[in-house]
């Protein structure tokens, strides 16, 4: 891997445009990964649980959810907002949830793991190229936005119940993807209003099929327009970015760009959990400061519950693909 990346940056057309003095504190840490072997960029550290208050409109207080957080090396966690009254929802990560008069009204978000770059080699070709359109199927996506001066974050994220007061099944439902916490990066945290086109898109739909209007680009990335406007709470619009879910669990990639140059990325592999059942035997297992134990547990559930076939696929291919970007390398 060491030698991969350098090769990669020693190639680059980037390279003489690049800070030199950057430059070699990047050779310097790629040296000691290679040499220290207590840095790792597999192992999972568990972070604070984080409060998902989007989802209190719906449920009662006391079932808030205090969402999981797990970060691969090296950690990096996300913050719950300034101030939840004002706008309840993560910078970092999309939120799903359906549009109505009065606003939005979004599911709870169970499990939070911040991934590193490792993680997008895990994307066909085309995804890859349309987070950086150069990028060839060999490069390395960590190197490249690193010189690029891109800022990526990366999660997968599992999303169970909520929106709406009979969710005891949400297949066959529509719901939107809402980019709204991203567009708030750049306004003030205060701002009454907020109006935003984004490119966003997304990727390899399990479980997903385009809704009744306003779907979501799907294989590729499009402009979506995103408002707020807060007065004493926070409406968010318009009803666009849909989808609908065809399957009790379905799963997803996402992307959502914002600057001038489209410089600042979220990536997001989604895991829905689409009727109670499923979401309340997936937070039973997130009790534990064993992560390869966790992904057992919830390996195990299609079987526990009989899930179907393709819903059981759904959830063993997104906890497989975790699990092999979580491993310590050897």
């Amino acid at each position: 891997m060491l030698m991969e990346t350098l090769f990669a940056v020693l190639n680059s057309k980037c390279l003489q445009a690049w800070n030199k003095k950057k430059f070699f504190i990047w050779i310097l840490f790629l040296i000691l990964l290679s040499t220290n072997p207590l840095i790792s960029f597999g192992q999972a550290v568990q972070g604070k649980d984080i409060y998902d208050y989007s989802s209190i409109s719906i449920f009662p207080k006391s079932d808030i959810i205090y969402a999981k957080q797990w970060s691969l090396l090296p950690t990096w966690f996300i913050d719950n907002p300034p101030d939840w009254s004002i706008f309840p929802l993560f910078l970092e990560i999309p939120a799903i949830g359906v549009c109505r008069k009065n606003g939005y009204a979004f599911r709870q978000r169970l499990l939070i793991i911040n991934m590193n770059e490792h993680a997008l080699e895990l994307l066909p070709r085309h995804v890859r190229r349309s987070i950086m359109p150069k990028v060839s199927q060999f490069h390395n996506m960590g190197v490249i936005a690193a010189l690029s001066d891109l800022t990526i974050h990366i999660c997968a994220v599992i999303t169970g119940k909520g929106c709406f007061p009979d969710h005891k099944t949400m297949v066959g439902k529509e719901f939107n993807l809402s980019f709204h916490g991203l567009a708030s990066r750049y306004h003030p945290w205060t701002a009454k209003r907020i109006k935003q086109n984004l490119p966003v898109g997304i990727f390899v739909p399990l479980g997903i099929v385009s809704a009744s209007h306003d779907s979501i680009p799907m294989g590729r990335i499009y402009s979506v327009l995103v408002t707020c406007e807060r007065d004493k709470y926070c409406i968010f619009g318009p009803d666009t970015a849909k989808f609908k879910t065809s399957s009790a669990i379905s799963s997803f990639w996402s992307v959502g760009k914002i600057g001038d140059r489209g410089e600042d990325i979220i990536v997001t592999y989604h895991l829905l959990l689409n009727t109670s059942t499923i979401s309340d035997a997936l937070q039973a297992v997130l009790d534990t400061d064993d992560f390869p134990k966790m992904l057992r547990e919830i390996r195990a559930i299609p079987e526990q519950l009989g899930l179907d076939e393709f819903s059981s696929y759904v959830l063993y291919d997104w906890i497989d693909n975790i699990a092999h970007v979580s491993r310590p390398f050897e």
